[in-house]
């Protein structure tokens, strides 16, 4: 079929050598301008079949933190928690770090101001403390609580509490446990530095 177009054209006194050098520098262009949104297409199809994302889950991608708000074939809109939305072209993303799909570990450290004090802050949580378990689900493991600990960026001893919560609880599950730390340490007039 080719060779007879070529023919006609030929005979009609049409350039064809022109028309094919056209061709070829256009498919050349058509495919260097193709390639990023082939590239985001095969990196979308392999985040959705391996299953690395689902719509909701709290992730950090490209050092956004954020929640998945859609997963497309060219891109991924992720809602960071200052509200911005972010739309990232897949072909862009080398890391995931997905906190929903597993239990998260959560660890909270307090740099008691009396340093002779850790120990009875210590027993007073490890007392009272526990019993956060038993008003919600959303702890998955048991109050580990730690002391004297040195804090590794200044050295500062204080008591550690950790735990594991269940996907994308860390936040609201640190602040309860803060919070009930410090009400227990208040009442035993126990004071935390910053």
């Amino acid at each position: 079929m080719f060779f007879y177009v070529y023919t006609i054209l030929s005979n009609l006194g049409v350039p064809v050598g022109t028309l094919v050098a056209g061709a070829g520098i256009l498919s050349v262009a058509i495919g260097l301008g193709t390639q990023g949104l082939v590239s985001d297409v095969i990196n979308g199809l392999t985040i959705l079949i391996e299953g690395q994302l689902r719509v909701g889950d709290s992730v950090t991608i490209q050092s956004i933190d954020g929640t998945v708000v859609s997963i497309g074939l060219r891109t991924i809109e992720l809602r960071a928690l200052d509200g911005t939305l972010h739309y990232l072209p897949n072909r862009s993303i080398t890391t995931i770090s997905n906190h929903s799909q597993e239990n998260q570990n959560i660890t909270i450290f307090l740099r008691i101001k009396d340093p002779f004090r850790i120990d009875e802050a210590k027993d007073l949580l490890q007392d009272q403390l526990p019993k956060a378990k038993h008003h919600t689900t959303k702890l998955k493991a048991g109050i580990v609580i730690q002391a004297p600990v040195a804090e590794k960026s200044h050295g500062y001893l204080g008591v550690q509490i950790s735990t594991k919560v269940a996907p994308g609880y860390q936040a609201a599950m640190q602040t309860m446990i803060l919070d009930r730390t410090l009400k227990i340490l208040r009442e035993a007039q126990i004071e935390v530095e910053n």
